[in-house]
């Protein structure tokens, strides 16, 4: 890994940090989701809101069911549909919504696990759905963005000590012993011949 390639990865890296993390202040006021639809029954549902990410996968019995966000009433609506109401708008608009009741960070524990829960009640038609779910604290996603950079940062100063005390480049670790030019053959970084002592090989 160069070092521009480095630097641009662990720059992306801070940004996509701040980013989450100012979305997660965001979403204290605001809640935010987005609905993805991946197969004919199947939906990702990445939600954000008092603190806490929420990883949702929904699973249909019905290809005509749909999953809208309704967020200002804290949950998550199932809308269901079938072939007429989806050819008429206005009809597909008041179909019956079920939800999925999102709480506040005070009342749920910080982290959550759930696989293929069922819904069969309530559900018109008999469609069933299932939800798995991953339900983390908004640190964890930025403390997992941020160790790289940390590491850097804090390891760089030491490994071009051990670097320069090996005669090594300490752009990329080639060793700098017994070379004709000032100048790294391996990265093409400089370096003063004079401090290089073979002695400490």
């Amino acid at each position: 890994m160069t070092t521009k390639f480095r630097q641009t990865f662990i720059a992306a890296l801070v940004v996509t940090a701040l980013g989450v993390a100012l979305a997660g202040w965001c979403s204290c006021f605001a809640y935010q989701c987005l609905v993805v639809r991946v197969g004919p029954r199947h939906w990702l549902i990445p939600h954000m809101g008092d603190g806490l990410v929420r990883l949702f996968w929904m699973e249909s019995s019905d290809e005509n069911a749909e999953v809208l966000p309704r967020l200002h009433n804290r949950y998550l609506g199932f809308l269901i549909a079938d072939a007429k109401s989806k050819r008429d708008p206005a009809l597909f608009r008041l179909t019956t919504d079920r939800g999925v009741r999102i709480a506040s960070r005070g009342q749920v524990p910080a982290f959550g696990f759930q696989w293929r829960l069922p819904w069969p009640s309530g559900a018109p038609s008999g469609v069933v759905f299932r939800l798995s779910l991953v339900r983390v604290p908004l640190w964890v996603p930025v403390v997992l963005l941020l160790i790289y950079p940390a590491a850097a940062f804090l390891l760089g100063p030491v490994r071009r000590r051990l670097r320069r005390n090996r005669n090594q480049c300490l752009e990329c670790g080639y060793a700098l012993v017994a070379l004709s030019e000032p100048r790294c053959p391996e990265c093409g970084k400089g370096f003063d011949i004079a401090a290089v002592s073979a002695e400490r090989i």
